[in-house]
């Protein structure tokens, strides 16, 4: 790489404008049946050839593996901490409609697999940020999840074929990381190290899950 930064720039997550998810125009095929033909005159007669739209099937890991940054933080914000305040609650909207223009590219028979591979994904990613030393039944540094996921965040989209966050989404996490950053700056960025450390911790759990199989471990420095 032309340029090397030990860490990924946290504070500037430079998002880019992608698309609402939508199912690709399905690809067209003409189809030859030869057991049907068409009469032409003088007795001659040729096969019916037809075009046809062959159905592309989404596959529903992918897109689970997209729809697992919306979960992430719908996660928190229906939390207990976060739940109850008029922006919290619209944030929490904003993250399950972004979760739910994913399910809508699933069909019947595939939901069932896309919704347990992003809600175990998210859960799983959720179990390493716990903190079991909070309460007698553990609990989370919020500011160290949202770092964690941000990291997350930047660490896919960096090695991604294609882009796995909606406008939408985009919108709503920056909304979420500039209001961190105005009211707690000075804790994000002295948390923004233990981040960087949690977040193998946490790719790791995904590929355990079957999930990201295809993104590079981070260790913290960009080879």
């Amino acid at each position: 790489m032309s340029t090397a930064k030990h860490f990924i720039p946290l504070a500037d997550p430079a998002p880019r404008e992608v698309p609402t998810p939508a199912n690709d125009f399905l690809p067209r095929g003409t189809l030859t049946m030869a057991d049907v033909r068409q009469r032409l005159s003088h007795g001659r007669s040729r096969p019916v050839a037809v075009e046809v739209i062959r159905p592309r099937k989404v596959h529903e890991i992918d897109v689970a593996e997209a729809a697992i940054f919306p979960r992430l933080f719908w996660a928190v914000y229906v939390s207990p901490d976060f739940a109850g305040d008029g922006d919290n609650d619209r944030l929490a909207r904003a993250f399950r409609a972004d979760m739910d223009c994913y399910a809508g590219l699933m069909t019947p028979s595939q939901f069932h697999d896309f919704r347990r591979e992003m809600d175990h994904g998210a859960d799983s990613v959720l179990a390493v940020l716990l903190d079991r030393q909070v309460g007698d039944d553990g609990g989370w540094h919020s500011l160290k999840v949202f770092a964690v996921i941000f990291l997350l965040m930047l660490w896919v989209d960096r090695y991604a074929a294609q882009a796995m966050f909606t406008t939408d989404f985009e919108r709503a996490a920056a909304e979420v990381f500039d209001h961190i950053r105005a009211l707690h700056g000075d804790q994000f960025a002295a948390i923004e190290p233990s981040a960087h450390k949690m977040l193998p911790k946490v790719i790791a759990r995904l590929k355990a899950c079957g999930l990201f199989l295809w993104l590079p471990d981070y260790r913290g420095v960009e080879e």
